[in-house]
């Protein structure tokens, strides 16, 4: 009996993965080696798998972060010191003229332009008039020579020359826009200051002036200026008065624009265009 006891004592855990041979590979056994081996080899192939991709994936996230920290401080400093460096709109004729830069201009009232007295002579000499209030030294042309204008998409500009050796084949006649808009407002104040007088408007002088509302509307529009201008007394009500005067604006530098401009001048001559000579006088609008 008591060899019984013993046999049943130390019967072999493991009879019946030996008993059971064809079952073995479906059998799992928590503490068994050839188990623990099965278990443990493939997951750890999949979590180096997944730290390696997670390690791609921060590499890249980390690459981007920095490329759009860039950008943006970048942004940001173009911002900062936009009032001291230049300011590329994209146009196709800033090869032409050049990067002019852009300023920060406090605007003030300048008289000549602005005082709306008249003298006797100034009334009748429309010449002396245009002297008077210095449209010349604003306006030195309307119009420029571009050469070869295909450059920069642009064609059918005017091919009248007085002279026209002093031209070569691709070089076109071509209005200035800026140059435009201050041909119209000083076509304006003459008018207002022959109306002024007791003259009146003939049918072309209406016609151009209406032809002037709209091209000084639209370029206005265009470039829409969002500077902020303080009304003259913020007391009184309800008529509260904005001069414009002492506010901030950002501004083109003017000098470089009229030296731009003056490099291709060009003037009407007696059978077509013309360089622009020393010994001109002032441009009368």
């Amino acid at each position: 009996m008591a060899e019984d006891n013993q046999e049943k004592q130390f019967m072999p855990l493991m009879r019946d993965h030996d008993s059971d041979a064809d079952t073995l590979d479906e059998f799992t056994c928590q503490k068994c080696r050839h188990a623990g081996r099965q278990q443990t080899i493939w997951p750890a192939v999949g979590v180096k798998a997944i730290l390696i991709a997670l390690l791609a994936v921060a590499v890249v996230m980390t690459g981007l972060g920095i490329v759009a920290f860039a950008v943006v401080y970048q942004n940001s400093n173009n911002c900062d010191h936009r009032e001291h460096e230049s300011s590329t709109l994209n146009l196709p004729t800033d090869s032409l003229f050049g990067d002019i830069p852009w300023r920060r201009v406090i605007m003030e009232k300048d008289p000549r332009y602005h005082d709306p007295t008249l003298s006797a002579t100034d009334q009748g000499n429309m010449e002396r008039l245009n002297d008077t209030f210095v449209w010349s030294d604003i306006l030195p042309t309307t119009m420029i020579a571009v050469p070869d204008p295909s450059i920069y998409g642009l064609s059918g500009g005017g091919k009248v020359w007085e002279n026209p050796a002093d031209f070569d084949d691709k070089t076109e006649a071509w209005t200035v826009s800026v140059m435009h808009q201050l041909h119209c407002l000083a076509d304006f104040k003459k008018n207002f200051n022959n109306l002024r007088s007791g003259g009146a408007l003939n049918d072309g002088q209406y016609a151009h002036l209406t032809h002037c509302v709209e091209i000084v509307r639209r370029n206005v529009m265009c470039k829409a200026e969002l500077a902020l201008e303080r009304p003259n007394d913020p007391h009184i009500w309800p008529v509260q008065h904005v001069s414009g005067w002492g506010n901030a604006h950002v501004c083109r530098d003017w000098d470089q624009v009229m030296a731009a401009i003056k490099k291709y001048a060009i003037t009407r001559g007696e059978n077509g265009w013309r360089r622009i000579r020393d010994d001109d006088p002032k441009l009368i609008i």
